[in-house]
């Protein structure tokens, strides 16, 4: 039987490698598209590049080998760390990671947060669980450590705020000119501020003297 030219048997093998590919394409196109998120190939953005160069880790990745995927514990970013002096963590209260993830590193985690040294009241999801890196758990022993706000903190001890403040000089002498036209009293002006009562701003108004003489006291500079 006489042998086919090498370039039909090239085309033959081509054709059999396209109708596979094909088919490959087309199941992974019938799968959900959470299997095929998780199955496509990812190009991770340059600073997670680099996160993982250095070897930091997603919550995940740090969780799956915690008895009860560390729920209870307090888990923090190496980022907060560095960037401000006040405690920032989580303390977590749900953990469901995804069975289908590969080595199990991806899953859903709710905790209550404390940024910046203070704390938040209800429970709700942490979103950038499976998106950052550099997540470490806090030693239980610690934790008390951990949690401390320093002293030099502006978020550490009482904090004022006054309900007046001065003018600006433009309106100020534009006041005062026509208070002493009408012949009234030429007090300093005054204007009033409000300010938000909330979880993040624990600050008690005072006069304006009264703040004057607590900057004073605090050796804090406006």
């Amino acid at each position: 039987m006489p042998r086919r030219p090498f370039y039909e048997d090239y085309m033959g093998i081509r054709k059999m490698a396209q109708r596979i590919k094909k088919e490959r394409e087309a199941a992974f196109q019938a799968l959900p598209d959470r299997e095929k998120a998780r199955l496509r190939p990812r190009i991770l953005p340059v600073p997670v590049q680099e996160a993982v160069k250095r070897g930091e880790k997603r919550l995940f990745e740090v969780l799956r080998d915690e008895a009860d995927w560390g729920r209870g514990k307090l888990v923090t970013r190496v980022l907060w760390q560095a960037r401000y002096p006040e405690p920032c963590y989580w303390r977590l209260t749900k953990v469901i990671p995804d069975e289908l993830a590969e080595n199990r590193d991806f899953g859903d985690a709710w905790g209550v947060r404390t940024w910046r040294g203070i704390c938040e009241d209800a429970e709700r999801k942490i979103s950038d669980a499976n998106k950052t890196h550099g997540w470490w758990i806090v030693p239980p022993e610690k934790e008390e450590e951990f949690c401390a706000v320093p002293e030099y903190s502006p978020y550490a001890g009482e904090r004022k705020a006054p309900y007046e403040v001065p003018v600006p000089p433009l309106l100020r002498a534009m006041i005062l000119a026509e208070r002493e036209r009408k012949g009234e009293d030429l007090t300093e002006p005054l204007m009033r501020l409000s300010i938000s009562k909330g979880k993040h701003n624990r600050a008690s108004q005072v006069s304006w003297a009264e703040y004057q003489q607590w900057l004073k006291e605090k050796n804090v500079s406006q």
